[in-house]
């Protein structure tokens, strides 16, 4: 199973969900440039807090990927 199926999410009646591909860059994009918050958000035009929380879980399942890689 490939990490974009576990950071994939369904889209919603009011929103559209953020594709897994994005999902992945952004976070990537965080851990090679060490870049804030706000100018991630910024240059993937998604809100802070949206960057915020995505970020974390991003690194916790494909830290739980990783470690079921290991087992």
């Amino acid at each position: 199973m490939a990490i974009v199926h576990q950071i994939s999410y369904q889209d919603s009646n009011y929103r559209r969900s953020i594709p897994a591909e994005e999902r992945l860059s952004i976070c990537l994009r965080f851990l090679a440039t060490g870049d804030s918050y706000r100018t991630i958000a910024g240059s993937f035009r998604a809100g802070i807090s949206t960057v915020s929380m995505l970020i974390p879980d991003v690194i916790q399942r494909w830290r739980h990927r990783v470690q079921l890689c290991l087992w």
